[in-house]
């Protein structure tokens, strides 16, 4: 029995399984939630079909849609300091542009794996983004806006988290004073 109140303890756990449902009920509900990830970033898009060019390289199809050539594109991604220093520690690198929506997606080769991947504008020549390491192959690594892991940030995710979390404490923190507490007083 409740000291408080002469109701049984079992009343409390059934609060919980009723919030819990109702949180439940709530994020089953949300149209955004089911909702596939927004638009992806630029030069995370994949790119259209390739095509190889007579010197070696690779581009897309859509290449002539762009202001900016492939040569100029690997010749800007060059520049970039990343790129200067895998090529100190790998050598020769050899240059793939992909021509993407916006952008040119450079990528750099060395002993047959990929070293550096350089983003350049398309509109502007300025390098956006240059990634190296596990970041070239795994892009959820990179932090882009709406891609893994941001929707927790969303108030319509952790709101109802935190609601969850201090009901839990709550009802552990009445367990605690009603039993633990309790044992010195009888």
């Amino acid at each position: 029995m409740d000291l408080r109140g002469g109701r049984a303890l079992t009343s409390l756990p059934r609060w919980g399984l009723l919030a819990a449902a109702l949180v439940a009920a709530l994020f089953i509900g949300l149209p955004g939630a089911a909702r596939a990830q927004g638009t992806p970033a630029a030069g995370s898009t994949p790119a259209s079909k390739a095509v190889s060019t007579t010197n070696g390289t690779t581009t897309t199809s859509d290449e002539s849609d762009h202001r900016l050539s492939q040569a100029r594109a690997i010749s800007i991604a060059r520049t970039d300091p990343q790129v200067a220093a895998e090529q100190r520690r790998w050598g020769h690198l050899d240059a793939t542009p992909t021509a993407k929506p916006g952008t040119w997606q450079v990528d750099f080769y060395a002993d047959g794996a990929e070293r550096v991947q350089v983003i350049v504008d398309d509109a502007t020549g300025n390098i956006t983004e240059t990634w190296t390491g596990y970041q070239i192959a795994w892009q959820m690594a990179r932090g882009y806006p709406d891609q893994f892991g941001h929707k927790l940030n969303a108030p319509y995710v952790w709101i109802p988290l935190a609601a969850i979390f201090f009901f839990a404490v709550d009802q552990v923190l009445a367990w605690f004073v009603q039993y633990v507490l309790g044992l010195g007083v009888s």
